[in-house]
């Protein structure tokens, strides 16, 4: 299973209660994610009727992730919230990956 202690973030933000709950929010996407497999390999509106909803590529050993969590439509655009994480090989690291999350892009 992915972290799921703010505190492995510590060092990259700097203890702002927002970034903080923001990342939680992440890791929170992300666990739900992974625990209903909820992945496809495009997203295009349709797809957008269960959230959250992913995307998993992996490179060179690197997985990269977004998972949507959010999604209004309106007839002259649309608002969605989106979180990244990649997983990066680290020996010692929990499942022996390390996790970047990025805050959300509405």
């Amino acid at each position: 299973m992915y972290e799921s202690s703010l505190d492995k973030f510590s060092g990259f933000v700097d203890n702002d209660p927002e970034n903080d709950k923001e990342i939680g929010k992440a890791i929170g996407a992300f666990n739900e994610l992974d625990k209903s497999g909820n992945f496809t390999s495009t997203i295009n509106p349709n797809d957008l009727t269960e959230l959250p909803i992913g995307l998993k590529e992996n490179k060179s050993n690197v997985e990269y992730s977004i998972v949507v969590t959010k999604a209004k439509f309106t007839p002259e655009y649309a608002l969605i919230n989106v979180y990244a994480r990649v997983a990066t090989p680290q020996q010692g690291a929990e499942n022996g990956k390390k996790h970047c999350s990025s805050e959300p892009k509405i």
